[in-house]
């Protein structure tokens, strides 16, 4: 089967850039699938194809750059005529439509819902189903492309795919809320990444660990909102260390960031470190050191960092979303109730399992064992099985 994949945040070294988890995906599926004599894997990447790093452009280049993504992909697409094209990135991806209609069939990775991300990062959390009705009534005026970006590009995706994949139940329920025509779902959680965990520090202060792109939906504030409600009950634990580990994302993460460490720097009863992006070892040591991770997040679609640290062993905190609900259901950690008094309550988790060493190792138990029982490797073979069944079907 020959297998064009499309993934325009791709072709960058992950241990020097944060490329972000739908290029982190893509780039274990290509170690995955690496010498199969079945499969034929063809990787259309940005770091090739255009050669700029979509993480570090502001809007209006983004906005170019995946205009020029689009159309060099789907050119080669045309020219190539894989058996099946695998779109990682669907504001970047190929021109879903025109694919269909030459009768490449396309199956779409959702890595994010790009039209909940945008609403919640620049529509002061407008509900997607409302914006999506007034896209449709406004899309024939002129509008600045970056919108079409967001909202026609998504509902090709959804429309001219073949197969539209996503990481969780919840995610796909949202999808199918506010686009009328869907093309079939297969939901495909991610799993675990193989690792091989270092040795766990010896007993010391605690440490709190969280690892993300900086970013408004991540939500970092609500693990700085959890430990002034420590602080304010007396009850940090003497040399708490917070380590937020990650670069600013692009576009609004800079000023985000800022802000968010001139927040750390106000906190009186431990320490805050801003190690910036790890990978390789560097990011195992960390995972070591830990006593907790953090998931504070507004919006995961599926949380391939919490299931990282499940993987090494490391107890979760997670806010709850579809990504985290996920990822937790086989245990490891605890999920806590998004809305009013969440800090108090996130706070509550985080003190109760540093105070309590016994509850704290079953749960450590329980996250390596969630994490081994969902490997990516079995993730990466679902999907080709979806693969091969897209390209023997075509295009309906």
């Amino acid at each position: 089967m020959r297998i064009m994949m499309t993934a325009s945040h791709g072709g960058h070294d992950p241990e020097r850039i944060p490329i972000g988890g739908g290029a982190a995906v893509c780039e274990r599926l290509v170690r995955a699938w690496a010498g199969r004599p079945d499969v034929s894997l063809t990787l259309v990447d940005g770091a090739s194809l255009v050669d700029k790093i979509p993480s570090a452009l502001g809007e209006l280049d983004y906005a170019r750059f995946c205009r020029e993504f689009e159309r060099l992909s789907t050119k080669l697409a045309l020219e190539q005529r894989p058996d099946v094209v695998l779109c990682h990135d669907v504001s970047e991806g190929p021109d879903f439509e025109q694919l269909a209609r030459v009768g490449i069939p396309c199956v779409t990775v959702f890595h994010v819902d790009v039209v909940n991300f945008f609403c919640r990062l620049y529509l002061f959390g407008l509900s997607p189903v409302l914006a999506s009705s007034a896209w449709r009534r406004l899309r024939a005026l002129p509008m600045p492309d970056v919108l079409r970006i967001v909202f026609d590009k998504q509902e090709a995706a959804v429309r001219f795919s073949s197969r539209v994949v996503l990481p969780s139940p919840g995610m796909a329920d949202e999808i199918r809320t506010y686009h009328p025509v869907v093309s079939p779902i297969e939901v495909i959680p991610w799993g675990a990444p193989a690792v091989a965990p270092p040795p766990r520090k010896a007993n010391g202060a605690p440490v709190i660990l969280t690892l993300s792109r900086l970013s408004p939906e991540k939500n970092h504030e609500l693990l700085i909102d959890a430990i002034e409600e420590g602080e304010k009950r007396g009850e940090i634990p003497p040399g708490l260390e917070v380590v937020i580990c990650g670069e600013p994302a692009f576009m609004r993460g800079p000023a985000y960031a800022a802000r968010l460490k001139r927040r750390a720097e106000r906190l009186r009863s431990c320490s805050v470190r801003f190690p910036g992006h790890v990978g390789g070892e560097e990011k195992a040591a960390y995972f070591a050191k830990a006593d907790l991770f953090a998931a504070p997040s507004r919006y995961e679609s599926y949380g391939l960092s919490v299931i990282e640290a499940m993987a090494y062993g490391v107890p979760v905190v997670a806010r709850r979303t579809f990504g985290t609900e996920c990822v937790l259901a086989g245990g490891g950690g605890r999920l806590i109730e998004p809305g009013p008094g969440e800090a108090q309550r996130f706070w509550t988790a985080i003190r109760d399992l540093l105070n309590d060493d016994a509850t704290r190792s079953r749960l450590a138990a329980e996250a390596r064992a969630n994490a081994k029982s969902h490997p990516f490797s079995a993730a990466a073979e679902r999907l080709l099985g979806v693969l091969r069944q897209a390209a023997s079907e075509g295009i309906a």
